[in-house]
């Protein structure tokens, strides 16, 4: 089994097996993905579903005053910044095709779809894989900066390589499979949010470690003497932590977050007897 195989099938082992659940016009998976953008998944969906209950087809959107826009979609953040974007798209797809329809993309070949989405202002590679991945179910590798950080960690690729090379020489590497490219880029994602952070990575809970290279260099600094002080402490940390969130029992958000902030400034050492408060209290061991 090669490596790229491997990491497909512990990410799917720990995260599961994703599904295509996005809308198959591929135009409205173009806006879908420009509204995507800095917000939550739940935060876009509700922008979409509102400018689609506002207006009754793309057409009153691409006529309509960006401001009307920028109010359907408020909750998606960025409004005026994206209702100018979908407005302009809008307006350039149609002055292309003279219609709002982009059902022809299916039938085309990958490297002529995504040059013909790229050649849209503000269409970049990841845009148009998202289109082509999600609505097209062609496998096609969107990446984004999870995935970018993630696979550099893991060696698939080099340390200097950007956004927009990164979608060839990664989309070269994952089997031409749409299930598999999916498999990769939700699990990538999963796993770069919540464990190969930018900071703070959870090394220590990391399922891929046996193929990462980035862990396998902080653990070769020991020289032989055990793992470093910064392994070390990272590990424990996290081992700490997750303690303190088994044990706790269930309490308000804020308090939650009030009683993790001091654990991260508590110094730990072994067996070190933390007391929070009256009712509150971990060993650490």
């Amino acid at each position: 089994m090669n490596k790229i195989s491997k990491i497909v099938r512990l990410l799917k082992k720990e995260y599961g097996t994703p599904q295509f659940d996005s809308y198959k016009n591929p135009l409205d998976e173009l806006i879908l993905t420009i509204l995507s953008q800095n917000t939550t998944w739940q935060n876009c969906r509700s922008a979409f579903d509102s400018l689609k209950k506002r207006f009754k087809g793309w057409r009153q959107v691409a006529a309509a005053d960006t401001r009307r826009i920028a109010v359907a979609i408020r909750c998606g953040g960025l409004s005026n910044v994206k209702a100018e974007r979908i407005k302009e798209l809008l307006n350039e797809v149609y002055r292309g095709r003279k219609s709002f329809n982009l059902r022809f993309l299916p039938q085309m070949k990958e490297a002529e779809a995504l040059s013909f989405l790229s050649s849209f202002k503000g269409v970049g590679p990841k845009t148009a894989a998202c289109v082509l991945l999600f609505s097209c179910r062609k496998p096609v590798l969107p990446v984004d900066t999870h995935i970018l950080r993630v696979s550099k960690r893991l060696g698939l690729i080099e340390g200097n390589v950007d956004l927009v090379k990164a979608h060839r020489l990664l989309g070269s590497l994952i089997p031409k499979n749409r299930e598999k490219v999916l498999s990769f880029h939700i699990n990538m994602i999963q796993h770069g949010r919540q464990v190969c952070k930018a900071q703070n990575s959870r090394c220590a809970n990391c399922v891929l470690k046996s193929t990462c290279d980035y862990w396998k260099g902080r653990a070769s600094k020991s020289s032989g003497k055990g793992p470093s002080s910064t392994l070390m402490s990272t590990q424990f940390t996290e081992r700490s932590e997750r303690k303190l969130y088994v044990r706790i029992k269930p309490l308000t958000f804020s308090a939650s977050l009030i009683i993790w902030w001091k654990m991260l400034r508590v110094k730990f050492r072994h067996k070190t007897y933390v007391a929070l408060s009256d009712s509150i209290s971990f060993v650490f061991i």
